[in-house]
């Protein structure tokens, strides 16, 4: 009822329609369902990214100047992976 006189378009993917029609099944996962399993991972992933056989995805940006520019950045997406703002004293 929210949406009834909404001039934009409803708040669910466009192709909503061709995923009930192929039956598929969406599902999302959180981290924090998986808190247990954590040492688990960062043992068998810290050796891998310590050699750069994973590259972990980042921007960074340098000065605390920046910090503003860096944040509104990050809410439009201009990111990839994690927004680092660089402060050196």
């Amino acid at each position: 009822m929210a949406q009834y006189n909404s001039t934009e378009p409803p708040a669910a993917p466009r192709n909503l329609f061709g995923v009930v029609l192929k039956s598929l099944r969406l599902e999302g996962f959180s981290v924090r369902d998986y808190q247990h399993v954590r040492g688990e991972l960062e043992e068998l992933l810290t050796p891998h990214i310590q050699s750069g056989r994973i590259v972990v995805d980042q921007t960074v940006v340098e000065g605390f100047s920046q910090i503003i520019d860096a944040f509104l950045g990050m809410l439009r997406g201009d990111n990839s992976g994690k927004m680092i703002v660089r402060v050196t004293h």
